[in-house]
């Protein structure tokens, strides 16, 4: 049971480092956009900006203090340029971790308040490709040992039952530890 929730695991996590790699490549020539603007009346308007644009995932949440024109999700693809909102403000700081792609933002004015955190989508790929890359190492290992126990050349797999001391087919040596011992009989 374990092993088959592990499995599904990995098949799920490669499929979402599949997508994150084709979002990744596909924000260098396009930028998405998704927003979601909250009105209440009489109270400040609350807004989240999701952005995936030159290799970066952008997260902005904001408070207005104006009203929003349009409540509710929208969506849309630009060219290869950074949306007029960033205004250039993202990768102001020249540390080693804006280098890398990393970045959090906050802007306070009489307008409102505005926060953004960046991820770089390289990140997101890596950490969704790390369990399936586990699971092929585990299930290399586990016929790997499957073999040895079976007296199959640990190289090619061939059966040695009839050749212990060496493999025919790829010439690899048997250690002593895995060669077949037969007990004479008196």
């Amino acid at each position: 049971m374990r092993r088959r929730l592990f499995t599904s695991l990995c098949a799920l996590s490669l499929l979402l480092c599949v997508a994150t790699t084709v979002i990744w490549l596909g924000s260098y020539r396009y930028t998405s956009i998704s927003f979601y603007d909250e009105y209440v009346k009489a109270a400040p308007q609350r807004g989240v900006t999701v952005l995936f644009g030159n290799g970066r995932f952008y997260l902005e949440y904001r408070v207005d203090l104006a009203d929003v024109s349009r409540p509710g999700w929208q969506s849309y693809l630009t060219g290869r340029k950074e949306p007029a909102f960033l205004n250039g403000v993202i990768f102001q700081n020249p540390t080693l971790a804006n280098r890398l792609g990393f970045d959090s933002h906050r802007i306070r004015n009489q307008s409102g308040t505005r926060e953004w955190v960046v991820i770089p989508l390289w990140l997101a790929a890596i950490m969704m490709g790390a369990l399936p890359i586990l699971w092929v190492r585990r299930r290399a290992a586990r016929a790997k040992s499957l073999r040895a126990g079976h007296r199959q050349c640990r190289r090619c797999g061939y059966d040695l039952r009839a050749t212990p001391d060496r493999c025919p087919e790829c010439g690899t040596i048997v250690p002593p530890s895995t060669q077949l011992t037969t007990v004479e009989k008196p």
